[in-house]
C-alpha cells in the first residue's frame, strides 16, 4: 500500500504540470475541459502502463498494437528436465518471442526463438520477472504462483556497539550499509543476510576473524541461535500483518463467483505473500532444529537442563540415607576421630 501511495503521489505531481498546460490553453480545451481530471488521467495512465511493452535496445516502454495481446510468461521453461515434463500444449522455449526496436527499419520487430508451427500459440517472456506486487501496480494482474514474490527484512548495526567501527568497515567492503534491506524469497534465504546478522551479533574481535560473507559458515552456536531467533521474530511479525482476513477467507474469495475483481486480486496477492512467509519460517526453523541449547552467561546450555536437574535430584533422594550411614561409618571407623585431643596436638 505504501508503494502504491508513493506512485499515486508522483502521478499527482505529474498531473499538476499537465493541468497548468490545459489551463494556459483554456480556449482550445473548452469543449472537453470537464473530461480532463486527475481521476481520468490516473485511469488512462494505468491502462497505458498495463498494455505497454519494453524495448531493450532503446530502454523505452511503448504501446505496440497486437503485440500487447500476446500472453506474457514468467519465467520461461528453465531446464531440460522441465522441458521433458512439459505437458502437451504448454509453452516451450520455441514459443518464446523476442521483442525489440530495429533502428535499421525503424520498426518494432517480433522474432521467435525457435521453429513455430502454424497454429501454435506464442508468448512474450518477461525479461525482468516481477513480484506480484509489481505486476499488480503496473499491469493490474496477479499470478497464482510467482517464484519472484519476496519479503523485505530490515537489518542494522547500532552505533552503541563497541565493535561498530570495525563492523561498518567490513560492511562497506562488501557494499553494504549499516541500515540494510534484504529480499527473502520463497525458496531461499540470502547468504548475505545470514552473514550480516552474524556480524551484527558478534561481541569479540576474535569472532570477527571467523566471519565469512562468501560461505554459509557458523561463528558459534550461540551466535547462530541469536540470529535465527531474530529472523523467526521478524517472520512472526510479518505474519501477524496478515491476521485478517485469514487464509481460509482468501480461498473462499477466490472461489466465490460473486467476488469482485479487486477482491480476487487482493486475495490472490495475500495468498502468495503468505506462502513466502510460511516458507521463510519453515526454513528458519529447519536451521534452528540442530541447535540443542539456549544462550546463557556461561555459554550454550541444554534447553532441558532444568528438567534434567530435577530428575537428577529425584534420583538422588533414595540414595541419601545410604550416603548418611556411610559417612557415619567412615567417621566411626577412622582412628583419628578416637584419639585424645592432646595426642592430636
Amino acid at each position: 500500500q505504501g508503494e502504491a501511495n508513493l506512485r499515486v503521489q508522483e502521478l499527482e505531481r505529474m498531473w499538476v504540470g499537465i493541468a497548468k498546460t490545459i489551463n494556459a490553453h483554456e480556449e482550445e480545451f473548452k469543449e472537453v475541459r470537464s473530461a480532463f481530471t486527475f481521476e481520468n488521467f490516473l485511469d488512462a495512465f494505468s491502462v497505458a502502463l498495463a498494455h505497454a511493452v519494453y524495448l531493450p535496445s532503446v530502454d523505452k516502454l511503448a504501446l505496440v498494437p497486437l503485440v500487447e495481446m500476446l500472453p506474457r510468461v514468467s519465467p520461461p521453461p528453465p531446464s531440460a528436465a522441465a522441458e521433458a515434463n512439459r505437458e502437451p500444449g504448454a509453452f516451450g522455449p520455441e514459443n518464446r518471442m523476442a521483442l525489440d526496436y530495429d533502428a535499421s527499419t525503424q520498426s518494432v520487430v517480433l522474432r521467435a526463438q525457435g521453429a513455430v508451427r502454424e497454429g501454435e500459440e506464442v508468448y512474450l517472456s518477461d525479461e525482468e520477472p516481477s513480484s506480484n506486487v509489481e505486476l499488480l501496480l503496473s499491469r493490474g494482474i496477479v499470478r497464482p504462483t510467482n517464484s519472484h514474490d519476496f519479503l523485505i527484512v530490515n537489518t542494522n548495526v547500532v552505533m552503541a556497539d563497541t565493535l561498530y567501527t570495525a563492523k561498518k568497515q567490513i560492511l562497506e567492503a562488501y557494499g553494504l550499509d549499516e541500515d540494510q534491506q534484504f529480499l527473502v524469497y520463497k525458496d531461499r534465504i540470502p547468504l548475505e543476510l545470514l552473514s550480516y546478522l552474524r556480524l551484527s551479533r558478534l561481541q569479540t574481535t576474535e569472532d570477527l576473524l571467523k566471519l565469512n560473507f562468501e560461505k554459509d559458515q557458523l561463528i558459534s552456536e550461540m551466535n547462530e541461535y541469536e540470529i535465527l531467533q531474530l529472523l523467526l521474530t521478524e517472520a512472526r511479525m510479518i505474519s501477524q500483518g496478515y491476521a485478517a482476513p485469514d487464509t481460509d477467507t482468501d480461498r473462499f474469495v477466490l472461489r466465490d463467483p460473486e467476488a469482485s475483481v479487486p477482491e480476487k486480486l487482493a486475495a490472490s496477492l495475500r495468498a502468495g505473500e503468505k506462502q513466502v512467509v510460511s516458507s521463510f519460517m519453515d526454513a528458519v526453523r529447519t536451521r534452528l532444529a540442530p541447535i540443542r541449547g539456549i544462550p546463557t552467561k556461561s555459554g550454550m546450555e541444554n534447553q532441558n537442563q532444568e528438567i534434567i536437574d530435577m530428575f537428577d535430584a529425584m534420583e538422588s533422594i533414595p540414595k541419601a540415607p545410604g550416603r548418611f550411614v556411610k559417612s557415619v561409618a567412615d567417621w566411626w571407623t577412622d582412628p583419628e576421630n578416637w584419639k585424645d585431643p592432646d595426642e592430636k596436638k
